[in-house]
């Protein structure tokens, strides 16, 4: 480990302040990190509908509720990530909400490609795929455990796409995880937190 996790909590920002940031970049014709594209100026702007909407709507499972209100340990939820990622913002509202219900709980987050050394001790079938969210114990500065950067069956259809030889567009795979998504209504989410959240709490 090549770098302080004492300093890369120190530095993250709190989840409270993504959306508004993402909007204030996207005014100035940027997103976070380096390419400020078409494509990834349009995946922003999508991501931002798609954050508002998930706001609203999700309605989250009672046996979570449950969980985080029986929590005795103040945890951190880490997570790296960039404002064009669609798994990003279709994972991290509900993670949000089921935060904010627990006040020994907190969210925050780092640029993925401003913390790269990080990304590296987490990274998924040897890519830096986000987010990524690590379960910290605030106390210690431990962490617990890792999540992300999507449902196992969305991993599943990532893994199939790169296996392809004749790889369809990307924005066309983009648009079809966009639809998985959509089908699922954070179904498969909730499931693996409270698989995941049950023995760290």
């Amino acid at each position: 480990m090549s770098y302080d996790l004492a300093k890369k909590i120190a530095a993250a920002k709190d989840f409270a302040d993504y959306l508004p940031w993402i909007e204030a970049a996207l005014a100035q014709d940027k997103t976070s990190g380096e390419n400020h594209s078409e494509m990834y100026l349009h995946f922003t702007k999508m991501n931002v509908q798609r954050m508002k909407r998930l706001e609203k709507t999700t309605k989250l499972w009672p046996e979570l509720l449950e969980l985080a209100k029986n929590s005795q340990k103040n945890l951190l939820f880490l997570v790296l990530t960039e404002a064009w990622c669609g798994d990003a913002a279709q994972n991290l509202p509900p993670i949000y909400k089921l935060v904010e219900t627990q006040p020994n709980w907190q969210m925050k987050t780092l640029w993925r490609d401003e913390h790269l050394d990080l990304m590296e001790d987490y990274k998924t079938d040897g890519g830096i795929g986000i987010p990524k969210v690590l379960l910290i114990d605030a106390d210690t500065q431990t962490v617990l455990g890792h999540w992300g950067p999507r449902p196992a069956e969305a991993q599943q259809k990532v893994r199939d796409y790169k296996a392809l030889e004749e790889k369809p567009p990307y924005a066309e795979f983009a648009k079809d995880m966009q639809l998985w998504y959509a089908k699922d209504k954070t179904q498969s989410l909730q499931k693996e937190l409270l698989d995941w959240l049950s023995d760290l709490v």
